[in-house]
């Protein structure tokens, strides 16, 4: 017997409805004794459904149009709600590609991917980084340039499908568009 709640959603609104749903879990809540808790590795999880959501969009998986855009405000919305959090994931991104060389360019690439997916795809995904979070993007920036060339490359059929040429990290600091 087939459960009938799993054939109500495709993979890519399935990936919507979670990222939603742990970005609402990770928001700050006061916990009754005026201590504010935050949920970070909601936050974390629902950052990589963004990344579940870009794959199914670019897999040709199709929902309705104003239910993306739906999705996309809510994220942005719940960005702002988690701007504590939002500012974690931006070192943890920092830290992750300060230790690239150690621990290799996979997961830096992805952390820098998600930002640049809000920024771009996102309407108002950009407005959510304020003056010092976008410095924290260009030093992100800094240290995958200059961390590039001391790490293995990832090779192409390791790197996501979905993944635009725009987004140079993924095919190492070295790599300038157009060459």
């Amino acid at each position: 017997m087939t459960n009938n709640m799993d054939q109500r959603f495709s993979g890519l609104e399935q990936s919507m409805n979670e990222s939603i749903a742990h970005l609402e879990r990770a928001v700050a809540v006061e916990d009754g004794t005026g201590r504010w808790t935050r949920d970070f590795s909601s936050f974390r999880a629902g950052m990589a459904g963004l990344i579940a959501v870009q794959a199914g969009i670019f897999s040709g998986e199709t929902v309705d149009a104003q239910q993306l855009i739906d999705f996309r405000a809510g994220v942005v919305k719940l960005l702002r709600r988690n701007e504590d959090n939002l500012r974690s994931y931006l070192c943890h991104a920092l830290d992750s590609a300060l230790a690239s060389a150690e621990y290799g360019w996979y997961e830096p690439s992805m952390y820098r991917s998600v930002i640049q997916i809000l920024m771009d795809e996102y309407p108002g995904g950009a407005a959510i980084f304020e003056d010092e979070d976008r410095e924290s993007v260009d030093k992100i920036d800094e240290f995958m340039r200059a961390r590039g060339p001391l790490t293995e490359a990832i090779p192409e059929e390791q790197i996501p499908r979905w993944v635009p040429e725009s987004h140079w990290w993924w095919r190492h600091a070295s790599w300038v568009p157009g060459e």
